[in-house]
């Protein structure tokens, strides 16, 4: 038995040499290397999440948590996508075997606290504006803050030239509203 029994592997092609300095407090410069993994099968769990994913895709991978062993009637696989494209696998599967009415809400339900955090005064309304997206789309935004305060900021860019456009700024028609189609004047 060799010293790495037990630990995932994954074969890889070095991008390059990197230093990375660690933590305090001996601040030392760690030798590493930019690896990017090739040819290596990964587990996609739940039925129907094979369908979320393309070639060509961006995925996150994790080991199983048996390290070094194959999971169940599946040999030499070591490794299961946990993300696609910056989504979450498992938000894709649950939100996809909700019924449709609940699929709106339960995005709005993790959505709005998000919101909330950049648009306090705004937030219903701005949720409001972002759940017209798609819902990939939308499920990014959950899953990445800077995303989301780009698409927040824009939603308020919306927001204001419609107020400047009315001249009223309590009572706004929100239902015109989308951040997928730009403002005519």
């Amino acid at each position: 038995m060799g010293k790495t029994r037990g630990s995932s592997h994954a074969k890889g092609i070095v991008l390059e040499k990197i230093g990375i300095e660690d933590k305090q407090p001996s601040s030392a410069i760690r030798k590493c290397a930019r690896v990017q993994l090739i040819k290596i099968a990964a587990f996609v769990p739940n039925d129907g999440c094979l369908n979320y994913i393309e070639e060509n895709d961006e995925v996150l991978i994790a080991g199983f948590v048996r390290k070094g062993h194959a999971v169940g009637d599946i040999p030499g696989v070591r490794f299961k996508v946990v993300k696609v494209s910056e989504v979450s696998l498992l938000a894709l599967f649950k939100l996809a075997s909700a019924p449709p009415e609940q699929q709106r809400l339960m995005l709005g339900e993790q959505l709005y606290p998000l919101v909330d955090q950049f648009e306090h005064g705004h937030a219903g309304k701005v949720k409001g504006m972002l759940l017209e997206m798609d819902q990939p789309e939308v499920l990014h935004l959950i899953e990445s803050l800077e995303a989301l305060k780009a698409k927040v900021g824009e939603a308020m860019e919306v927001l204001q030239m419609v107020r400047a456009g009315t001249g009223r700024s309590n009572v706004i028609d929100l239902s015109s509203l989308s951040l997928n189609e730009p403002l005519v004047s």
